[in-house]
């Protein structure tokens, strides 16, 4: 979360993406402190919502940033929010799932990892990827994994049990995709399955640079960052903003990777 006051910027965050009270607790405790606009990048749609209501109670304008508060959620709970930037995660599902058709022969097995139970931007992603090879590859399983590492291992090693001849998981951030390279190699399939994870996390590079991962679906959070600020200036200069910006995605690869 960032917050914009006369010029100063604020940024606050919680140890990990599964801390949806302590985000809370976080907003909550900013809220008196006159800023001019509130950036926010909820855990859940739903997470922030009690504060982000005060907020607009109070008049501090709202950028919804990343993960999107549905338009009928926020009109419900009492949130004005100025505009939402955001990746289109059902598109990185779609790029992802592409590479897949354009890579492996009609018919193989394939898996997915998902995120946070309710986390609209992993579904999406876990949407995107699932519609774009059904009818042409096997889909064998779609598991939650909490955007964890060590939870993404267990649930990829039981995948990979479950179907030696698996060839690409898709996992729906690059900390669970790192977890199924580990499962990967400890199966001795390294070379054998395709991995792609999203956010391209300077690890998550290294391993496609070292060729043990083959791809992730690139979101540039520091454009993602940059429109953020940009617009909540606008606002508070009182200047008109649009009330939805799709930030850039890109599938990389080590064929495009500097």
């Amino acid at each position: 979360m960032t917050t914009l006051s006369c010029g100063a910027t604020d940024v606050g965050s919680v140890p990990t993406e599964a801390d949806t009270a302590q985000q809370l607790a976080l907003l909550e405790s900013w809220l008196d402190r006159g800023y001019d606009a509130l950036l926010v990048s909820p855990i859940t749609p739903q997470n922030l919502n009690s504060a982000l209501a005060q907020a607009t109670a109070a008049g501090i304008p709202v950028i919804n940033v990343d993960e999107l508060i549905p338009v009928d959620a926020a009109r419900e709970a009492g949130i004005d929010i100025a505009t939402r930037i955001a990746s289109n995660n059902y598109q990185a599902g779609q790029l992802a799932g592409q590479y897949v058709l354009d890579n492996l022969e009609a018919g193989s097995k394939v898996a997915i990892l998902e995120g946070l139970a309710g986390n609209v931007s992993g579904q999406n992603r876990r949407d995107g990827f699932a519609d774009t090879v059904s009818g042409t590859m096997n889909l064998v399983a779609s598991q939650p994994a909490d955007w964890d590492r060590a939870k993404a291992l267990n649930a990829a090693t039981n995948i990979l049990q479950a179907n030696p001849d698996l060839k690409a998981i898709y996992a729906c951030n690059d900390t669970m995709a790192l977890g199924a390279v580990e499962a990967v190699k400890a199966a001795g399939l390294e070379g054998q399955v395709i991995v792609i994870g999203t956010d391209a996390i300077p690890e998550a590079l290294e391993a496609i640079k070292a060729g043990r991962m083959t791809g992730t679906v690139a979101q540039f959070p520091y454009e993602i960052g940059v429109l953020a600020v940009e617009n909540a200036i606008k606002l508070a200069e009182g200047r008109p903003i649009p009330t939805r910006i799709d930030a850039p995605i890109k599938l990389l690869t080590a064929a495009n990777i500097p």
